[in-house]
């Protein structure tokens, strides 16, 4: 990344035209630990390139630490931060974590925030998307769903936990809540995975219900979640934030559904995750 002046400012509005660099169904940050020069004075400081949902992000927990936005004149599509002490470790783990998975940039109701390992499938233009190759993240969920690998989803779930311990806002919600199957008679692996990732992290688990048997089927596969079919269970549990946690993200009709119904017993604040994102919105 360039290094560059910058000015001093509380608040960008970043336009369109930088937004629509990013693919909203799952960006990363690019991001560098430097020196920043302001008004003649060499601060340590943060050089971030990414598009407004991840910045978003970034800005309210740098703010919290001290750090200052700045913008550059010769870079306007990169944003900086500068500190008046070097930024701590928790804080770039927080960066290195959102280099590494992926902010989904479309907005679910309900849901203030969709972070997922990684995309399922990798887009070739020259290649029927029939046969698309998967991901990483997209084998990994191959492997641990229907190929029954203990240690695949071991390692999913690892990583899921992972983004969780890492990110400050995720890390102090008060609970996982699953997405029911479409089979309600029996714990879908999506259930499971969420079990796993509320063990790992410490969290209690709430599952949710499906108000049914069996999810119709459509001409496009399931038949999308509504808030109707779905009812969300605390008894106890006094939690005001929550994080919906998926195997795979489609349209997002599921979270949707399940952060409406969260919301109707109480939870303000609810984010979700994911082991990857279709390429179908």
């Amino acid at each position: 990344m360039r290094r560059g002046g910058g000015d001093v400012y509380h608040k960008d509005s970043l336009s369109k035209l930088r937004d629509a660099k990013y693919d909203t169904r799952g960006a990363r940050l690019e991001w560098k630990h430097q020196s920043i020069r302001v008004d003649g004075e060499i601060f340590e400081g943060i050089v971030v390139n990414c598009p407004s949902w991840i910045l978003n992000q970034i800005e309210s927990e740098v703010l919290k630490r001290g750090g200052r936005l700045v913008r550059f004149r010769n870079a306007p599509f990169l944003s900086g931060f500068i500190f008046d002490e070097p930024p701590n470790d928790e804080l770039l783990e927080f960066l290195a974590l959102l280099n590494k998975v992926c902010t989904v940039g479309k907005k679910y109701a309900g849901v203030e925030l969709t972070l997922v390992l990684d995309l399922y499938k990798i887009p070739d233009e020259n290649v029927d998307p029939q046969n698309w190759r998967n991901t990483p993240s997209g084998s990994l969920m191959n492997s641990a769903k229907y190929a029954k690998n203990h240690d695949a989803f071991e390692a999913l779930a690892m990583r899921l936990s992972t983004i969780i311990t890492r990110h400050p806002r995720l890390k102090a919600t008060d609970c996982i809540i699953s997405v029911p199957g479409s089979d309600t008679s029996t714990e879908s692996f999506g259930e499971r995975l969420a079990r796993r990732v509320a063990q790992r992290v410490g969290k209690p688990f709430v599952r949710s219900i499906g108000l049914y048997e069996k999810r119709e089927q459509s001409k496009t596969g399931l038949a999308a979640l509504t808030q109707s079919q779905v009812e969300v269970q605390l008894g106890h549990l006094a939690a005001k934030s929550a994080i919906i946690v998926d195997d795979v993200i489609r349209s997002g009709s599921s979270l949707s559904a399940i952060a409406l119904a969260a919301e109707e017993v109480g939870i303000e604040t609810i984010f979700a995750i994911a082991g990857a994102k279709t390429l179908r919105n």
